[in-house]
């Protein structure tokens, strides 16, 4: 099991970049894989896993799911890379 990154929500880094480095250290498992969900409150701490912890119960159904939450609730535009 690879030793994540973690995101707490209270630094600079955005959740897209999150997301990326926690798939890229999981190395071949696919973002289709039921196990992704299990396994990414471990890239989680601080206030970013009390909000994982405090999800309804069955209110993530995939990865998709997840990921959206996980952007809704953290996104913030201050970490929009600009592209010139």
């Amino acid at each position: 099991m690879p030793d994540f990154s973690k995101f707490s929500g209270q630094d600079s880094t955005s959740t897209y970049e999150h997301i990326s480095r926690f798939l890229a250290q999981l190395g071949e498992a696919s973002a289709n894989d039921p196990l992704i969900v299990r396994i990414f409150p471990l890239s989680l701490s601080g206030s970013a896993f009390t909000w994982f912890s405090n999800l309804p119960y069955n209110s993530i159904n995939s990865w998709a799911d997840l990921e959206k939450q996980f952007h809704c609730y953290f996104y913030s535009r201050i970490h929009e890379m600009e592209l010139s």
